[in-house]
């Protein structure tokens, strides 16, 4: 039975609605769908003082029933949304500024043009349009709001993606943005499209946290789906090289190597972008990026592209169970640590050190915990990322264990930038 007084009635939605959160994380879809719908009778309820809640509560069963995917539920969450989105826009006309009901209402329209876009593209592109309007009034407002920045960048590749499925080339070409928007999107050196569309996946990924937190595990080796030649891979070898460039003007700046330096290993480097800055800072040291089959196929796409003026060496080979050869001065490791559990990095630092010439060193840039108490809020949120593919964010404290097991000395932890999600922690062999 329900309290009577409104206030205490939207404290028990409140708290059904996140036990119902952890009900779809378990896919346990009827007791969250049960404990949703009561959440919504308590918003109608009260819909006269709180009408936006009505939306939201609508919008939580569509996704719900989005996310279930049983026959009927697309058609159903479908009619979810737009009930929703009536409310929304409804909302609108009496504060058309309102920050949250403009972006409450683009991500309507993006999931409602989600459910549309694979049977019927031509109803889904007005729907990605009115996200991208939407979107357009909160970027114009302050550009330099980030989650802004991104929103509207999505939207509009999602729109962009519509066009072209309906063949409308010219509009897709059109489809661009503002002049500095474009440089996110399409810029060959500033854009980010390819990272845009990894973090949408990502996001999509999180629906398998439940499983993975009661197996133990992650259900699917994103890592090797990431190594093997396919569309995903591309996508994914590219955002990475659209994320580095992010890093690299912070960490370029932390590195010293010897004069002497002439060999460096670039263990996952992939797309090969930190090693042509590490050439560009020291113009004697010759750079060999070292992955797996996909990132290398890429990286050797994108040396056809645009050329290989920093003279790298591309090789194919696994990390964890191809020998390194020996001479290197330095071997460089960016985002590799957090893939791999502790004796599997026990064993890759033990590899990298007989590897070094002796002063050689190795450089591990990663989300390390205990830098300071902000980043490690930022990389505890990032840690569970890590989980849902099988890693995890690793302390200050146990880099500085392994390293020195494995045989390194002189450890040093140099944290990047305020604004650059990670830190270099380098060792001398």
């Amino acid at each position: 039975m329900l309290p009577r007084k409104p206030q205490r009635q939207r404290d028990v939605a409140f708290i059904l609605n996140k036990l119902a959160d952890l009900d779809t994380l378990k896919k346990d879809w009827k007791t969250a769908l049960d404990r949703y719908t009561t959440g919504l009778k308590i918003a109608e309820a009260n819909a006269a003082r709180y009408p936006i809640e009505v939306a939201t509560q609508k919008s939580r069963i569509a996704q719900l029933l989005s996310d279930r995917g049983e026959p009927g539920d697309a058609q159903q969450a479908l009619a979810k949304y737009r009930e929703a989105l009536a409310i929304q826009t409804s909302l609108l006309q009496d504060d058309p500024d309102s920050p949250t009901l403009l972006s409450n209402a683009a991500l309507t329209h993006r999931r409602i043009g989600g459910l549309l876009k694979d049977d019927r593209p031509d109803e889904a592109k007005p729907e990605y349009a009115a996200a991208v309007e939407m979107r357009k009034k909160l970027y114009e407002r302050d550009p330099g709001i980030l989650p802004w920045r991104i929103g509207l960048a999505a939207d509009y590749k999602l729109l962009g993606d519509t066009l072209l499925e309906l063949k409308d080339f010219r509009g897709a070409l059109q489809n661009n943005g503002p002049d500095d928007l474009k440089r996110w999107i399409l810029d060959p050196v500033h854009g980010l499209h390819n990272l845009i569309y990894l973090q949408i996946y990502t996001y999509r990924r999180l629906d398998e946290l439940g499983d993975n937190l009661r197996n133990g595990r992650p259900t699917m080796d994103v890592h090797q789906k990431a190594s093997e030649p396919s569309w995903y891979q591309e996508i994914y070898t590219r955002a990475m090289r659209e994320a580095a460039r992010m890093i690299i003007p912070s960490l370029i700046k932390q590195i010293t190597l010897p004069p002497s330096a002439k060999r460096m290993l670039d263990i996952g480097g992939a797309h090969g972008e930190y090693s042509r800055a590490m050439a560009r800072k020291f113009p004697g040291l010759k750079p060999t990026v070292f992955d797996l089959g996909g990132p290398i196929s890429t990286a050797q796409d994108i040396i056809n592209q645009e050329g290989n003026a920093a003279g790298l060496e591309l090789k194919v080979g696994n990390c964890l169970l191809d020998d390194f050869g020996p001479g290197w001065d330095a071997i460089l490791m960016v985002n590799m640590v957090h893939l791999f559990d502790r004796e599997q990095n026990l064993n890759l630092f033990r590899k990298a050190k007989a590897s070094l010439n002796p002063g050689g060193k190795i450089l591990t840039v990663d989300q390390y915990v205990g830098v300071s108490k902000f980043r490690d809020r930022v990389f505890a949120l990032v840690s569970l990322n890590f989980y849902n593919v099988g890693g995890k964010s690793y302390p200050v404290s146990e880099m500085h264990e392994l390293l020195t097991e494995a045989g390194f000395t002189n450890i040093k932890l140099r944290p990047l930038g305020y604004t650059v999600p990670a830190a270099l922690i380098e060792a001398t062999a």
